[in-house]
């Protein structure tokens, strides 16, 4: 270490100045140069982070895309601690930096590691994000793919594209990638896309059609694998045309005001995911129960198969009632859609019949058919 000291004097004045001392630091070599970090801000300007020594003047340089020559950019030192380069193309070409002085100690010209700007772009695909880049690399160590302003994850040097299946649909998400040099990092521009997911919804899979007098109740099982936002119920009445009834939020609804003993109701469901996407559709009809007499004076039962449960109905039982209700008896006749019943088997002049379909769920209730009523004419 040296002292070095200097005192001035005026032409023809009298040597009163003071003396002025200052304490200079001999290296023996240039400090490393080193840029620490590069950063595109936006569609023109770049930032560049680095630690100069003092009392050192330097050169910034930058050669653009293929270009093996430098340019000088400006003249800086160690007065700021980054330095911004405004008036380039970021988004069209890629920018390579370093940091030159003249090391007096040997005449010679020493540089800075080259650092370069990574040029990226993201877009939306079904279910999934993909973000790519491409940029001049001398000497990167890995890629690390910033997501929403965290590190997603860390790729070889080698790499230039991601996949991000980790999304949601109708969510925004900001992507940056990150070149990490033994010195330093280069950030790319910030992109950012909103995911989206055009897949359809299962259809639902278990539906009741419950008849209650002139009321038909319907509960179905929402989706495993989707959010609905809502559901849609639409109606056919005798094998008409589905008509939009209502929309829901719950999977319940009680269609009223109806002619459940002439017609047949039958529900079609589809729902909305929150992506927007649309279900495949799912029908169930009411049980439609007939009554007549045959040429014997026995009633003739007929029913259509309910078909609204994914494994089907466990048995159907046949329901006897008398004039004002009250179940008289339950026969099960498995699978059959019709039954002959003998009168003479029972002394009621009047009587009402109710088919009811066992399920299998857990759950859900056994669904009913419509109550027929017979009266049996004296002979």
């Amino acid at each position: 270490n040296y002292t070095v000291s200097l005192r001035g004097q005026y032409h023809n004045a009298a040597h009163n100045c003071s003396r002025r001392s200052e304490a200079i630091d001999i290296v023996n070599s240039h400090p490393p140069l080193e840029i620490q970090r590069v950063v595109i801000d936006n569609d023109t300007d770049i930032t560049m982070e680095n630690m100069l020594a003092p009392n050192v003047r330097y050169l910034l340089e930058v050669r653009i895309n293929s270009s093996t020559n430098f340019q000088n950019v400006a003249q800086i030192d160690n007065s700021t601690s980054s330095f911004t380069i405004s008036g380039l193309e970021t988004g069209i070409n890629r920018y390579c930096f370093r940091i030159s002085t003249l090391d007096v100690c040997n005449t010679s010209i020493i540089t800075s590691p080259v650092i370069c700007t990574v040029l990226n772009t993201v877009s939306a695909e079904n279910n999934q994000n993909r973000v790519s880049w491409n940029t001049i690399d001398p000497g990167i160590s890995s890629f690390s793919i910033v997501r929403d302003g965290g590190i997603l994850v860390s790729v070889a040097p080698g790499q230039r594209q991601l996949v991000d299946i980790f999304v949601q649909c109708n969510t925004a998400y900001c992507y940056q990638v990150l070149a990490n040099y033994p010195s330093g990092v280069s950030l790319s521009a910030e992109r950012c896309v909103t995911a989206f997911s055009t897949d359809q919804p299962a259809a639902i899979t278990d539906i009741s059609v419950d008849v209650n007098e002139d009321n038909i109740d319907i509960q179905f099982r929402p989706p495993v694998n989707f959010t609905p936002s809502s559901y849609y119920l639409s109606r056919s009445i005798n094998n008409g045309s589905f008509q939009v009834v209502d929309s829901l939020q719950n999977p319940t609804f009680q269609d009223s005001g109806l002619d459940t003993d002439d017609d047949l109701h039958c529900y079609r469901v589809q729902y909305q995911d929150v992506c927007g996407n649309i279900s495949e559709t799912s029908d169930a009809c009411a049980i439609l129960l007939n009554a007549r007499f045959d040429p014997l004076q026995n009633a003739l039962l007929q029913w259509n198969a309910f078909e609204g449960w994914s494994n089907g109905v466990a048995n159907y039982y046949l329901e006897i009632l008398d004039d004002t209700g009250l179940l008289v008896s339950s026969i099960n006749v498995g699978n059959a859609l019709e039954y002959r019943f003998r009168y003479e088997d029972f002394p009621i002049q009047v009587l009402q019949f109710r088919v009811r379909a066992e399920t299998f769920l857990a759950g859900f209730s056994d669904v009913n058919s419509n109550i027929e009523r017979l009266t049996l004419k004296p002979r």
